[in-house]
């Protein structure tokens, strides 16, 4: 079935598939050294749905949410996806 973008304010329980999110090399943090993350923003409670390329799929969801810092360039705002398996990682915007 075919993945259609939701409305903007039912994005936080729609399945959001993982190839709109790219994984994070880097992650910038604030002045103290820690990233904020919190539990309420865009896509949290999100299903996921990555693809690998293979064939295969992984399921997970959002759990976190870290708004974007002061340029949005720099520091744009992430995910943090847990999968089924029990990997996690941490998204930003493709």
């Amino acid at each position: 079935m075919p993945y259609n973008k939701p409305a903007s304010s039912s994005l936080e329980r729609a399945a959001v598939p993982a190839s709109e999110l790219a994984p994070v090399n880097s992650v910038t943090v604030d002045g103290n050294g820690d990233l904020e993350w919190v539990t309420k923003g865009p896509y949290v409670g999100a299903s996921v749905i990555r693809d690998f390329k293979d064939g295969n799929f992984g399921m997970g969801s959002v759990t976190h949410y870290a708004p974007p810092g002061a340029d949005i360039h720099e520091d744009p705002p992430l995910w943090h996806v847990v999968h089924e398996d029990g990997d996690e990682e941490d998204l930003e915007v493709s």
